[in-house]
């Protein structure tokens, strides 16, 4: 939901972090121009025994700010379907979500829609240095409907680029 509020303001590049928000299991804060507009999570367990209940707090004077600043741009639904491949990682443990999502964007490749975590493990199984992501990527082209050879490709140079510049290893699903 906060994505679609983000893209229906034209609020296309911001950041995530780990908060220590002391009610919230695995926090995130989210950053626009280095301030602090969405922190949020899912309440931790000993607060709510029974029901799992996810959390948004929205810095609503900032939003309003940054929407009357911007020049929002209508970009048509593309007539195209979307495509989604996952991607299991296993990389250093100081290595948060957040810096793969803007190396990806760094790469300027433009058939990636979206990125987004699916899956965050730490734990038995793997080195207590390492941790495993999966990020789901989607990809969609405002002129054609892809192919798989053409998101497979994309796939390969993601993962190539991962190995190289995180060391990241590539788990099988």
């Amino acid at each position: 939901m906060i994505e679609q509020i983000f893209q229906k303001s034209g609020i296309l590049n911001y950041t995530q972090i780990l908060s220590k928000h002391p009610l919230l299991e695995n926090g995130i804060s989210i950053l626009y121009n280095h301030k602090n507009l969405v922190e949020l999570g899912k309440f931790k367990n000993h607060i709510l025994k029974k029901n799992e209940i996810f959390y948004a707090e929205i810095d609503w004077k900032y939003l309003v700010s940054i929407i009357q600043e911007k020049k929002i741009i209508y970009i048509p639904f593309s007539r195209y379907p979307t495509s989604r491949r996952d991607l299991s990682l296993l990389v250093d443990k100081t290595i948060s979500f957040e810096k793969i999502n803007q190396l990806i964007k760094k790469k300027e490749n433009h058939i990636i829609k979206k990125i987004q975590i699916y899956d965050l493990y730490e734990g038995k199984n793997f080195p207590i240095s390492k941790k495993s992501y999966t990020v789901s990527f989607f990809f969609e082209s405002q002129k054609e409907t892809l192919t798989d050879k053409i998101i497979n490709n994309s796939m390969k140079e993601i993962e190539f680029f991962l190995k190289k510049e995180l060391k990241a290893e590539i788990r099988e699903k």
